[in-house]
This record gives C-alpha cells, sequence and structure tokens, in this order.
C-alpha cells in the first residue's frame, strides 16, 4: 500500500480515460484491476482474514485508491502515505 501511495495517479487517470475510447486499452484495464484485486485480497488472506473478508477488504481498498485518483485534490508524497497508512489501519 505504500508502494502504491508514491504514486501521483497520473497514468492511472490517462490510462482511464483512453479506455472510454478504446476497446483495447479498456480490456487492459480490466485486466489489470483484476489482477490487482487478486493480490490485494492474497495479501489480505496472508495477514489472517476469510477468503469473503479478503475479497471485501481487497474491493475497498481498491475503491478507496482509484477514487483518490479521480477526485483528491493533489496531495505531496508524504501526505499520500499517511492516508495511506490510515486505510491501512482500517481495513486490518
Amino acid at each position: 500500500m505504500e508502494i502504491a501511495a508514491k504514486d501521483d495517479n497520473r497514468l492511472e487517470k490517462a490510462m482511464r480515460i483512453w479506455a472510454i475510447h478504446d476497446v483495447r486499452a479498456m480490456a487492459s484495464i480490466k485486466r489489470v484491476d483484476l489482477q490487482r484485486l487478486d493480490y490485494l485480497e492474497h495479501l489480505f488472506s496472508k495477514i489472517g482474514f476469510s477468503q469473503t473478508d479478503s475479497a471485501l477488504r481487497a474491493q475497498v481498498t481498491y475503491a478507496v485508491k482509484l477514487g483518490w485518483a479521480v477526485i483528491a485534490p493533489p496531495r505531496t508524497p508524504s501526505e499520500r502515505l499517511a492516508e495511506i497508512r490510515l486505510v491501512y489501519n482500517a481495513l486490518t
């Protein structure tokens, strides 16, 4: 989560805007989304959550990450890191 917090989301935004108009870009986005969700679910299961709880926590974590990419005002890397740590603490 801390590695993801270092990203300023510019590429994420650009890819998702592109995917609105390009089916190949959308297919790539869907594939990456599934990989990221699977990985997050795996991480939550490794720290002891059930499959159901891990899946839900993965979805919430990813939704927060994507939502911030769209609606959050620009933040410094240290501000993003502090926020993602709060999310991590809330979900674990």
